[in-house]
């Protein structure tokens, strides 16, 4: 995980000038009910994405 926030910390420094000092990541686990994608609808739980 640190390697990959450090390729990250680089590339978006050099490809967007964003500082590395500034740059946070985190990262988070979360489940279907977590997600829409569009209208506000949980489609992973009713059914209309799969």
């Amino acid at each position: 995980m640190q390697r990959d926030a450090s390729l990250l910390a680089q590339y978006l420094n050099e490809r967007a000038g964003v500082p590395k000092e500034q740059l946070v990541v985190s990262i988070t686990e979360n489940g279907d009910d977590d997600w829409s994608f569009g209208g506000g609808r949980a489609q992973f739980l009713i059914g209309e994405h799969t």
